[in-house]
């Protein structure tokens, strides 16, 4: 599962994935603790953030999401990155986006 935090707000990507958390964002630390601060999502160390459980099953309502949330949970315990009430989620920067027009650029070798 994918935590995409930017200035303009939070977005879960790859939702059904349930065997890793990852916060994905460009913004410095101080600012990403802002945002996590602001959107009561949990708090970050230097290298870790820390996802409150309750916080990521109020996002939606459905069983299915509950269940898939479970899911997180029962993984990461597993692993010791489940403390009762967060996750513990690498941060690591968005990758780089190809446009189109991309591939006409790239040297084609013979």
């Amino acid at each position: 599962m994918l935590l995409t935090i930017a200035n303009s707000g939070v977005l879960l990507r790859d939702r059904s994935t349930t065997t890793e958390l990852w916060v994905v964002t460009g913004l410095d630390h101080a600012r990403l603790q802002q945002e996590v601060r602001r959107h009561t999502i949990g708090h970050l160390d230097d290298t870790l953030a820390f996802i409150n459980i309750l916080w990521l099953r109020d996002r939606f309502a459905s069983f299915e999401w509950q269940v898939r949330v479970d899911r997180l949970q029962l993984h990461a315990e597993r692993f010791g990155r489940f403390d009762g009430l967060h996750l513990t989620a690498g941060i690591r920067a968005p990758l780089p986006r190809l446009h189109a027009s991309a591939e006409a650029r790239v040297p084609t070798f013979v």
